[in-house]
């Protein structure tokens, strides 16, 4: 049976029975959440914050990574970095460029 329950936030959520509920929705939560959905099961994929969301990182993803999940980012890439600066103050900035991708 399925019913709406009030989230603390007034939001409704769907009671239901899931195959798996994966906590975490970071980059190894999403896909285990996706390999699992892709074999048939059903899966809620939880995470304490709110999506989109602000991260010390940007939402930077290495192409190292990027190169291990088994789906896409390319839906949800804003942009692509191929250099940076680095930099204590004016006088010591080090700035590193590539051809490939960095970030």
């Amino acid at each position: 049976m399925i019913a709406p329950l009030n989230d603390p936030a007034g939001r409704y959520i769907m009671q239901k029975k899931w195959d798996v509920i994966v906590v975490g929705a970071g980059p190894a939560g999403c896909a285990a959440a996706y390999d699992l959905v892709t074999s048939g099961r059903s899966v809620l994929l939880l995470d304490r914050c709110d999506f989109p969301r602000r991260k010390a990182c940007g939402g930077g993803v290495t192409m190292k990574a990027a190169r291990v999940l088994r789906y896409s980012i390319k839906p949800v890439v804003v942009a692509t970095v191929y250099g940076i600066h680095v930099s204590k103050t004016s006088s010591t900035r080090r700035t590193s460029t590539a051809h490939n991708p960095c970030v």
